[in-house]
């Protein structure tokens, strides 16, 4: 009613979209802050749902705006000219060869899953491509799993890396000639 114009309506209407969202974070934080508190909960679950339900809010909330297809075609034909100006075709963050030369290299806004049955390597692969990326081209890089310690990761990177047998990197049994080239090529792993 203080608004005397419809101008600004836009603006008015986020705000309230904005209020209402927060209400909502508001309301749920209360609700996953009593199961925390309730001992016969488990804590895995509670932050499951949590995750869960903070998705769904934000999937409900979020706006994706539409574009025109003349924009879209303009912005499409921009990166193909810049794609052509990378001679070997690795249009992305290089990987490995075979792999990058059918997926131009890893691309910004993919989600890549790795599937495979337990035991198969999906987490020695992602590990590799990973050390590719970070080691071999010094492009900054995380790493998240569920599965290991990161004493457990790094081991098998310092495998990767120093070409020594996983069993004797858990056991520490190392040759001189292994652990003279543990000591050369381990500094590319702290950087």
């Amino acid at each position: 009613t203080n608004v005397a114009s419809s101008a600004n309506i836009e603006y008015h209407a986020r705000i309230v979209a904005q209020k209402y969202l927060a209400r909502k974070m508001i309301n749920y934080s209360r609700e996953i802050e009593n199961k925390v508190f309730d001992a016969t909960v488990d804590i895995d679950d509670v932050m499951a749902e949590a995750d869960n339900e903070l998705l769904q809010i934000h999937q409900k909330c979020s706006n994706r705006d539409y574009e025109e297809m003349s924009e879209v075609v303009k912005d499409g034909i921009e990166e193909m000219m810049a794609d052509a100006s990378c001679p070997d075709g690795i249009t992305g963050v290089p990987t490995f060869h075979s792999l990058d030369m059918i997926t131009g290299g890893l691309q910004k806004n993919d989600l890549i899953i790795i599937a495979a049955r337990p035991g198969m390597g999906k987490t020695a692969f992602a590990l590799s491509c990973a050390k590719k990326i970070a080691v071999d081209n010094n492009i900054p890089t995380a790493f998240f799993t569920l599965e290991m310690s990161g004493v457990q990761l790094i081991k098998r990177l310092f495998s990767n890396v120093c070409e020594i047998e996983g069993s004797k990197v858990n056991r520490g049994q190392l040759t001189q000639e292994e652990w003279d080239r543990f000591d050369k090529r381990i500094s590319s792993l702290e950087q």
